[in-house]
């Protein structure tokens, strides 16, 4: 299991930042920041505070739905990539093995075994992974929306 779990952290250190395909940001964290910014920004002063709570507690849900899709998909690379290395390792070890008189009695690594395992441990690797509950684009969307709305009120005052 220990080395499972270095695996599955350099694995995740190496990971291409590119991995997924976006930001965090979906159509229903938007949808729901844009909905609820106004309440929000009307019961806390404090921006900060405001944008935590507007993105932690009352979007939690579809951040929370997003983090743990790029979870996944991240989680199905990194087992893609363990995959493909292992399968180059025993195809190595066989083919030393081969070039031996007499080769020795050898339990070679299950690589599927080893993705399964993998693939079942995302709970695990999620704080691995650098994945937080609050993605920058979807806090950064919220803090403007709130500061916008501040400043339109501000202009609207004589």
């Amino acid at each position: 299991m220990k080395r499972l779990a270095t695996s599955l952290f350099l694995l995740a250190v190496s990971a291409p930042a590119h991995a997924v395909e976006n930001d965090g940001m979906t159509p229903a964290i938007a949808q729901c920041l844009q909905q609820n910014a106004a309440a929000v920004e009307a019961a806390e002063p404090d921006l900060t505070k405001a944008t935590d709570y507007l993105v932690a507690d009352i979007c939690a849900a579809p951040v929370s739905e997003e983090q743990r899709r790029i979870t996944t998909i991240r989680t199905e690379q990194a087992a893609a990539r363990a995959r493909a290395q292992c399968q180059d390792r025993v195809a190595q070890q066989k083919a030393q093995d081969a070039a031996l008189p007499n080769p020795p009695r050898r339990t070679y690594e299950n690589c599927e075994l080893n993705y399964t395992n993998q693939i079942s441990n995302t709970g695990f690797i999620l704080p691995i992974m650098g994945i937080g509950t609050r993605p920058p684009a979807v806090v950064s969307m919220a803090a403007k929306l709130i500061l916008d709305l501040r400043l339109a009120h501000n202009k609207s005052r004589p």
